[in-house]
């Protein structure tokens, strides 16, 4: 098998590096295509496997069996319609899906059948192990979700890079990067609908230029809402901490139960029950492929693993895993984030 990858960033460093652990398909060749050359020879440098530098993605397209799409949300639209135009190929979309709603659409709606969006947080052993422990127990109703994720990226990133431009069209601030992850992880962990006339957005940008250039997207934000089973939540999203010993934070209230997880215990969920004094601890117990990339969440490496493993197994027609992100799940997380070109004045 040959997989393409179009945009050799650093979340395409990601995708090669699990790909080195993939356990389903036999990988013979990396396609990439980049239209920095000093990206694609820096992705030579890591894989594992013999790669492929394509001049075009017209090239890539005909040169690949699947397509991961890794290259900057504004070009994801442009990249995927060549895809489809050249070599109608499954494909795994970084996430968001485009930079526009329209874009989106265009993407789910044409797009062939086995192509999914990069909901990776999904494998990533944290919420596997909590969707595994809330499929088996009741709690009672679910009341309130709140998640957050806090780096400080927008502080050590000094350079302006295309995360930083208009044309990404918010999608790539800390709402329309960050918090895609969290609002699909609410919907999936809870199987509810996040209503969208409920959502009430705020947030802002703290480090408002770089290199003399205007920053044009937000840093710092907050998602609050109501879902189709009336659970109430709080994401927030940031990218401009100063004080950053926390990347990853999720509490989750039943009528019975507190559940709660942070990255200051990285290994261990807790469940509190309303009715005993005790403190049930769950353990991760999750061996590590590889070292944590800094900042990320921790097992994020396994996350991709995993979610690659899943994609595999569907593509080559032995069992799709109910948890793969669709094309849909892409769509509704879409719907969302465009509401911050509407609710964020920057």
């Amino acid at each position: 098998m040959k997989i393409g990858i179009i945009g050799c960033g650093k979340i395409a460093e990601s995708h090669v590096i699990a790909l080195s652990f993939n356990s389903v398909i036999k990988l013979d060749k990396i396609i990439l295509f980049d239209v920095c050359e000093e990206q694609t020879d820096r992705i030579v440098r890591i894989a594992h496997v013999p790669t492929f530098i394509a001049k075009s993605i017209e090239e890539l397209a005909k040169k690949s069996d699947f397509v991961i799409i890794s290259n900057p949300n504004s070009e994801h639209y442009s990249s995927i319609k060549k895809l489809l135009e050249t070599n109608p190929i499954p494909f795994i979309c970084e996430k968001p899906l485009s930079n526009t709603l329209e874009g989106a659409e265009f993407i789910k709606n044409n797009a062939p059948s086995g192509s999914i969006v990069s909901f990776n947080y999904r494998y990533n052993p944290i919420f596997l192990k909590l969707k595994e422990h809330l499929d088996i127990n009741n709690y009672g109703q679910c009341l309130f979700f709140e998640a957050e994720i806090k780096k400080n990226s927008a502080l050590v990133r000094k350079e302006f890079t295309w995360r930083d431009s208009s044309d990404q069209n918010y999608t790539s601030g800390a709402l329309g990067d960050l918090s895609c992850h969290l609002l699909d992880a609410f919907q999936w962990l809870t199987d509810s609908k996040i209503i969208l006339n409920t959502l009430t957005i705020t947030g802002g940008t703290r480090i408002k230029t770089k290199f003399q250039q205007k920053v044009n997207v937000d840093d710092i934000g907050f998602i609050f809402g109501n879902s189709s089973k009336n659970i109430n939540f709080k994401i927030k999203a940031s990218k401009s901490e100063s004080i950053c010993n926390e990347f990853l934070k999720i509490t989750i209230i039943f009528q019975d139960a507190e559940i709660t997880y942070t990255t200051k215990s990285s290994n261990i969920i807790k469940v509190q029950r309303f009715d005993s004094p005790n403190v049930c601890l769950i353990e991760l117990g999750e061996e590590k492929y590889i070292h944590d990339i800094e900042p990320q969440c921790p097992y994020w490496i396994e996350s991709f693993v995993n979610i690659h493993n899943a994609w595999f197994n569907m593509l080559t027609n032995k069992s799709r895993d109910i948890n793969l992100p669709t094309l849909s799940d892409g769509l509704d997380i879409q719907n969302i984030i465009s509401l911050l070109k509407i609710k964020i004045k920057l």
